[in-house]
């Protein structure tokens, strides 16, 4: 037993009083504000979805910047989905031809098969997410609302998490104060979460996660449906319990095709229920063992060798060697967050196991990603630091609404405001910004370029292999749903490919001679294409092109070389049908 001092005892009895105020329903007034919140967000989320992606007669426009950045890889999976063989679907990778696909890819799945339905591009896109994102403000309404059991301190919770973020916006503040331009309260200039010296891209959850990152997206809802499914097998006086462990530990067990970081979360997460539930042994191993054994089937099976290759000790995250360092890091991170965590701690003793357990998997999860990177890029931890975030929510909400409730009223109210402003105002502004359509619009590819990709995928084979420049959203990858040999290298790590001597062999290519033809056979390559970018990255040889092979497609800024349907190659006279079938074993 723990120690107990007088101390204590006080804290003790100022939040018991807290959680006795939080415990009493204003009835359904408060019930229906709280269901009026859940309604704004999921509409909210509805809207973000719906105009995430969006064709138009000028081209194709993403919502925001990360999409711009994100979603080109996902059509391009999807894409692959609609056209391949299912037995070609996971064959090659759409940035990396011939390297198997091995990501989480159920939610561009679910948008190829739409595509195959007839759907077009935008619409198969956005309906799994958006779906997804309706879902998921009522679904963590319900998490925090097992843990509270107060539907106003829950519906702040929920509040608290779309709202996330650090103390950005109130450096944004001074900065219009001295310069005496408020207009900049209409439209931030800039993202004022985002912080570059820590690979910190986003502090916002929607800008960052919630609308962007497609996995994310779709597995999140699920995650909340296997651990309210937990939470409730793990009651004292449920029923089916094991029902409940069963259900969400298959929900659990298919995150790994879904989303891989929410399934570590989620395992981090259970392994703080199990610690909280002792008594409960066989209900949440049960859970357990189902996550398991179904999570590390899927795992093996479909994202092989790169399950884990990443994993690397990294104490202190972003920050470098120091506790001081690591202290300003997460203070510019997320400003009040961890202090008024560590201040609302006492709240744990009157609160629900639910809760404790979610307090206690939000601090596994801080503590894994601060000394573990998860990928080669840095940010991917953020994945597993929202989780944190999420689970300490309901303790921020409890530790405001008691501060409100309390007997100082005018005192405690001030309180009240000024944490939720401290812990929202950063939020706020990033989602004005994300909320001005228009201005926060970046175009994908212009319209002849979508219709070139277009072209492509009508009139070429689905595992034709294109030689391109290494870009993102290259039109032959996104629109035309072709693997193209080599795509943009700041993520060939993450996605576990060593680039360095194709990227090589790429410029020896665009170079031409005899050496070009050769490697062009080597590595399978059916069509060249040189466009602006082919020309200004790789200084590509337009005239050795045009000279040796049949131009196949081309628009104004785009020729396409067919260097496979001639008879024999033009500088070795090998029959081309023999050539390029073996780009394993001459690559070994």
């Amino acid at each position: 037993m723990m120690h107990i001092t007088g101390t204590d005892r006080s804290v003790a009895a100022v939040f018991g009083q807290a959680h006795r105020l939080l415990s009493k329903e204003n009835g359904n007034v408060s019930r229906l504000c709280a269901a009026l919140v859940v309604a704004i967000w999921s509409a909210l989320d509805i809207w973000l979805q719906h105009n995430a992606l969006a064709v138009r007669s000028d081209g194709v426009w993403a919502g925001h910047l990360n999409i711009w950045s994100d979603w080109p890889l996902h059509i391009a999976m999807a894409s692959a989905f609609a056209d391949r063989s299912p037995a070609d679907w996971l064959s090659s990778h759409p940035m990396f031809a011939h390297g198997a696909l091995h990501y989480p890819f159920a939610v561009n799945l679910l948008s190829g098969l739409l595509m195959r339905l007839g759907l077009g591009l935008d619409a198969a896109m956005s309906l799994p997410t958006l779906l997804a994102g309706a879902a998921t403000p009522f679904l963590l309404y319900r998490c925090f609302r097992a843990g509270l059991g107060h539907a106003g301190t829950s519906a702040l919770a929920l509040s608290l998490f779309f709202l996330a973020s650090g103390p950005g916006g109130f450096v944004y503040l001074a900065e219009l104060m001295q310069r005496n331009d408020w207009h900049g309260l209409l439209y931030p200039v800039r993202e004022v979460s985002r912080i570059d010296r820590y690979d910190w891209y986003s502090g916002n959850f929607l800008t960052g996660m919630l609308v962007p990152q497609r996995a994310f997206v779709l597995g999140l809802p699920i995650s909340l449906l296997s651990l309210l499914a937990l939470i409730r097998s793990l009651q004292p006086q449920g029923k089916r319990r094991i029902t409940y462990a069963v259900a969400g530990g298959i929900g659990a067990g298919i995150l790994p095709i879904v989303h891989v970081h929410s399934y570590m979360a989620l395992g981090l997460i259970g392994f703080a229920f199990a610690a909280c539930h002792p008594k409960q042994w066989r209900t949440w191993l049960t859970y357990g063992v189902i996550a398991a054994t179904i999570g590390g089937v899927l795992s093996l099976a479909f994202l092989g060798s790169g399950v884990g290759q990443h994993l690397r000790w990294a104490p202190g995250f972003a920050a470098g060697a120091g506790t001081a360092p690591w202290l300003l890091m997460w203070w510019q991170l997320w400003g009040i967050a961890l202090p008024l965590t560590l201040l609302a701690l006492p709240l744990l003793r009157t609160a629900s196991s639910a809760t404790t357990a979610l307090t206690l998997g939000g601090a596994f999860c801080f503590l894994f990603a601060n000394l573990v990177l998860v990928q080669p890029n840095r940010w991917d931890n953020s994945k597993l630091f929202l989780w944190s975030y999420l689970c300490w929510t309901p303790l921020w909400a409890s530790a405001i609404s008691y501060f409100w409730s309390s007997p100082q009223r005018y005192a405690g109210r001030v309180v009240a405001a000024t944490l939720a402003l401290m812990l929202t105002l950063t939020g706020a502004m990033e989602l004005t910004r994300l909320l001005n359509r228009e201005r926060s619009r970046h175009m994908i590819a212009n319209a002849d370029d979508m219709q070139l990709g277009l072209q492509v995928r009508a009139e070429t084979d689905p595992m034709a292999v294109f030689l391109t420049s290494a870009s993102h959203n290259h039109p032959i990858m996104t629109f035309g749903g072709r693997s193209i040999l080599l795509g943009f290298t700041g993520w060939m790590a993450n996605l576990g490919f060593d680039h360095t001597k194709r990227e090589a062999d790429i410029r020896t290519m665009y170079a031409g001679g005899e050496a070009a033809a050769s490697l062009l056979a080597q590595y399978g390559v059916d069509y060249v294409v040189i466009g602006p970018s082919e020309r200004g990255d790789f200084g590509a040889n337009a005239s050795w092109y045009a000279d040796h092979y049949p131009l196949r497609f081309s628009n104004g800024d785009y020729q396409i070389y067919d260097v496979k349907s001639a008879a024999a190659d033009p500088l070795t006279g090998t029959d081309s049908s023999m050539i390029g079938g073996t780009l394993g074993q001459s690559l070994s």
